[in-house]
């Protein structure tokens, strides 16, 4: 056997196995990736779930001004207990700035209608105003997140 036919063989197989080995490496970091945007629009997608959700359960003490203060703001306070972890989740895992403006949005929404706001005020109007562009300028601002490369956001 020559020198030259053992070289050749050793050089194909060094040549196959970092190959596959760059193969197996960029699938690995796409799976990581696929992965990450998998956990990150769930994240998103509960967030906005949850905070909708408060948002919703917050019309039912504005709506009942005859109620007594102390429980309008016990029920107030009720509608939006839930937002406090996916806002925690969202600071760490997925930062868009606006989880936190609408996070606030919806606490000083919360905090009127406990203080006295009505459905129909003017007080009312303008913290409902303010959840609800906080809300959509997240809900552009996510989609811009999850948006494939290239792809511009709806």
């Amino acid at each position: 056997m020559s020198w030259m036919t053992l070289l050749t063989t050793v050089l194909g197989a060094a040549i196959a196995r970092g190959s596959a080995l760059l193969v197996e490496h960029r699938r690995g970091r796409r799976e990581r990736a696929d992965e990450w945007d998998m956990t990150r629009r769930q994240l998103h997608r509960d967030f906005l779930a949850v905070s909708a959700r408060a948002r919703n359960d917050l019309r039912v003490p504005a709506r009942e001004a005859d109620r007594p203060p102390a429980e309008r703001g016990h029920r107030a306070r009720e509608a939006c207990a839930d937002a406090h972890g996916p806002r925690h989740e969202m600071e760490i895992m997925a930062p868009p700035a606006g989880a936190v403006a609408v996070f606030r949005a919806l606490r000083d929404l919360r905090d009127g209608t406990a203080d006295g706001a009505v459905a129909g005020d003017a007080a009312y109007e303008r913290l409902t105003g303010a959840y609800n562009d906080a809300f959509g300028a997240l809900r552009a601002a996510m989609r811009r997140d999850l948006a494939p490369d290239g792809v511009p956001a709806p």
